[in-house]
């Protein structure tokens, strides 16, 4: 049972969010009129950074968290659960965007 996920939902990375992969960090830099707002950048655990990955406007949350689950050995519930978290955490830093129709 998945309580509520919504594994239909498609999110795409906002043109204003730029990443740059450092080492084995994956950092994330909103970009506002031409420049890098230093003040607000921002990590990726492995996980959201595994997500991030995945994030292209096409696949949908079910898939990727299918790939969580094979990828870090997780329950599907858990696998949602960690997703919708991840997901809404990018939305608060409005790195992603939910697609149109897409539920």
């Amino acid at each position: 049972m998945d309580n509520g996920f919504s594994g239909q939902k498609v999110y795409e990375k906002k043109q204003d969010m730029v990443w740059r992969q450092v080492g084995e960090e994956t950092i994330l830099v909103p970009v506002r009129r031409e420049m890098a707002d230093l003040d607000s950048v921002f990590t990726l655990n492995e996980t959201a950074a595994f997500v991030w990955s995945l994030i292209d406007g096409k696949l949908p949350l079910a898939d990727i968290r299918d790939r969580m689950v094979a990828e870090f050995e997780v329950e599907r519930e858990q696998a949602g659960e960690d997703l919708e978290r991840c997901i809404a955490k990018l939305q608060e830093i409005m790195a992603v965007r939910e697609l149109p129709d897409s539920r």
